[in-house]
Order: C-alpha cells, then structure tokens, then sequence
C-alpha cells in the first residue's frame, strides 16, 4: 500500500500554522509538547496515522 504524497504538504502546513502561531517556542520544543500530551492519551506517535496526527495535533495546539 503506498500513502499519497500529497498529504506531506499538508500535514506539514498544519505544524508551520501552528509553529508561526507559537513562535516562541523551538522546533523541538514544538513536538516534544506534541509528543507528550500523546503520551497522556497512550496514544503513540510512530504509529499515528496521519489524519489523526493532524486533529490531534490542533486539538493541542488550540486548547493552549
């Protein structure tokens, strides 16, 4: 099964939106944030598609 390339700029463009928003913090800082309210949520981030990667991560980002 190959996944369509054209979702890259997408997700891609929703953590730009959401880093422009938050600029003060570093790349890092960013998806480490991400990265640990997933935790919370036992969700795990390698195995995430990416649809759900995008709602989660704007869920996050917007409740701040």
């Amino acid at each position: 099964m190959s996944r369509d390339p054209k979702r890259i700029p997408v997700v891609l463009g929703k953590i730009q939106k959401t880093w422009e928003k938050h600029s003060d913090l570093r790349l890092g800082q960013l998806m480490i944030n991400f990265y640990s309210y997933l935790n919370q949520k036992k969700i795990h981030m390698h195995g995430i598609e990416d649809d759900e990667f995008i709602r989660e991560f704007e869920k996050f980002y917007d409740s701040l």
